[in-house]
């Protein structure tokens, strides 16, 4: 089983996925956020992060009906890690910007 699935994040292959825990997909994207938010060390960013986090939840779970919107935030985030993996600043700005 693949990290990916075991987090929460299940590619459902374009169509509205309703197989997966919506709740810990949502929550598992919240930790990973923060953590490339943290990895800047900007404690500011991080409390504002912190302070508006549940109010976006509620925007990224209505984003989430939209078919292919899991496999797409899974693609986003792959695109961030490879980069960070690769210790390729620009390679994680670019993928930043494509979100």
């Amino acid at each position: 089983m693949s990290v990916w699935r075991r987090l929460g994040f299940v590619s459902c292959g374009n169509v509205n996925c309703k197989d997966y825990d919506e709740d810990l997909f949502l929550e598992m994207d919240k930790k990973l956020d923060l953590l490339f938010i943290e990895a800047g060390g900007n404690r500011f960013t991080i409390q504002t992060y912190n302070s508006i986090r549940d109010y976006m939840s509620i925007s990224a779970k209505k984003a989430l009906t939209k078919k292919g919107r899991s496999d797409e935030v899974i693609r986003e985030h792959k695109a961030i890690v490879e980069a960070f993996s690769q210790r390729n600043a620009k390679k994680v700005e670019e993928a930043i910007k494509n979100i």
